[in-house]
């Protein structure tokens, strides 16, 4: 199993909480920060953050739509 999250305060704080409660291995939940590289790495990051941003912005469009 394998979890990812975004990287902000609370879901640290989730993080620590699955692994001190033996849920989850620490090498088994990956931040969303991790993905960018060393010298861009956002100090917090969302999983929108790894989709292209005009592919996320006509998602957004496209479920906020009227039909």
């Amino acid at each position: 199993m394998l979890a990812l999250l975004d990287d902000e305060k609370q879901a640290r704080t989730i993080r620590d909480e699955m692994v001190t409660s033996k849920l989850i291995r620490s090498e088994s939940v990956i931040l969303v920060s991790e993905a960018f590289d060393a010298d861009g790495r956002p100090s917090e990051a969302d999983i929108e953050d790894l989709i292209d941003p005009a592919v996320y912005e006509a998602l957004a469009r496209e479920s906020y739509a009227r039909s």
